[in-house]
């Protein structure tokens, strides 16, 4: 990891906001992977493997955060743990196969559907039931961790949507996709050290900004207007998403 000091700059200021919506209104780790492409000359697969590295911590303080509230269903994040680790360490090794080129218009669908989702999101889904069963939720696992190895998408970004769509409480699906990061950046990270494409020294830089910007984030979240800031972010994403294909195309 060698970066000069204006970009280590902006990239560990970036990286504590993004912690910061992260805490606050539960979006924004998408754009790290990004970010490091379009500020440095790292590769795309490090780049992944370095992120998802993250998840192992945040995750750690999300699952502390939302146990002490009393939110996490802890029998289906057993069953989404054994799927999860499967889809993460398989997902890890499909992304060392796959060409530049291909993982970084992933990452651009990751960031625009993550735009667009937040524009499109709504409230509490109807009819809301409290747990799926153990096969659909070890599937549900599976499927998250591997487009979140192969993306460097945070595990909550692909999880939680699902979840919600399959009729999960809000709270309760959120609650899971915290724990659920933490089987994710462990297998992932295994996957990747084997492979030998992870960066740990710029990992663990990204790791302590983001839980710096996580934990203000969640402490000032009820004061701030969730709402504008999902919608400013939405834009913000869908324009960081166009720019990577932009990229890809040009």
């Amino acid at each position: 990891m060698i970066f000069s000091a204006p970009i280590m700059a902006i990239i560990i200021v970036a990286v504590i906001v993004i912690g910061f919506l992260i805490g606050a209104v539960s979006i924004g780790g998408v754009i790290i992977v990004p970010l490091l492409v379009l500020l440095t000359d790292i590769e795309i697969h490090v780049a992944v493997a370095s992120v998802i590295f993250t998840a192992i911590f945040t995750g750690t303080l999300g699952a502390y955060m939302f146990a002490r509230m009393g939110a996490v269903d802890w029998p289906s994040c057993l069953w989404l743990s054994i799927g999860a680790m499967a889809g993460a360490y398989l997902g890890s090794s499909v992304l060392i196969q796959l060409p530049s080129q291909v993982v970084e218009a992933l990452v651009g669908v990751m960031v625009l559907g993550t735009g667009i989702n937040a524009v499109l999101s709504g409230s509490e889904p109807k009819g809301a039931r409290p747990r799926l069963s153990p096969v659909v939720t070890s599937i549900t696992g599976f499927i998250a961790a591997f487009g979140s190895a192969v993306s460097g998408a945070g595990g909550p970004l692909l999880l939680v949507p699902m979840l919600m769509w399959m009729r999960v409480p809000v709270i309760t699906a959120i609650a899971l996709g915290q724990v659920f990061q933490v089987p994710v950046g462990l297998f992932a990270t295994l996957r990747n050290w084997q492979s030998d494409i992870i960066d740990f020294q710029l990992g663990f830089l990204i790791a302590a900004c983001l839980l710096i910007g996580v934990y203000f984030g969640a402490r000032f979240s009820g004061t701030i207007n969730a709402s504008a800031v999902k919608r400013i972010l939405a834009v913000v994403l869908i324009g960081v998403g166009v720019l990577l294909f932009a990229r890809l195309l040009f």
